[in-house]
């Protein structure tokens, strides 16, 4: 029969390795976000994603919008790269 305690401890155990395992899976893979504006207008927005390989290489994707309104024109940029 297992003493109460250790059976107490080994739940804890697991408990904590889950939660390591699980914090670091997150961090694995980062957003950053921005506003664009031009002229101190909005005018759109940009995401990168940083995300680690398994092999410790990195992999990178951005997205990018970007909306300008003038009197005679209208001019739009959108770019998806990885």
């Amino acid at each position: 029969m297992v003493h109460p305690a250790w059976r107490r401890g080994s739940w804890l155990l697991l408990a904590f390795l889950f939660a390591l395992a699980s914090t670091a899976r997150a961090a694995d893979t980062e957003y950053r976000d921005f506003s664009i504006s031009v002229d101190g207008k909005p005018s759109g927005n940009s995401q990168f994603t940083i995300a680690r390989q398994t092999d410790g290489s990195f992999t990178v994707s951005t997205q990018a919008v970007v909306r300008i309104t003038g009197v005679f024109f209208k001019y739009e940029f959108s770019a998806q790269t990885s």
